[in-house]
């Protein structure tokens, strides 16, 4: 139990922490392929965010609902 207690306390002072500071989110990988080159999926950072990291693409994209994006 005191172990899990620790994690927990680990948890709440990282979310504390970056709310504070301003720290970005880490990406979190979409189910919707990049409409410019159609190899990989989008990375969602935020609503007006997200990414492909596919080599040679990198474009960025607006989400305008759940299965929509247009571009920047």
């Amino acid at each position: 139990m005191g172990k899990m207690k620790e994690i927990y306390m680990e948890m709440l002072e990282k979310e504390q922490y970056e709310t504070q500071h301003g720290t970005p989110p880490e990406p979190i990988d979409t189910d919707i392929k990049c409409p410019n080159c159609m190899k990989g999926n989008l990375m969602f950072i935020a609503v007006d965010d997200v990414v492909c990291y596919e080599a040679g693409c990198g474009q960025t994209y607006v989400l305008v609902d759940a299965n929509t994006v247009r571009f920047k």
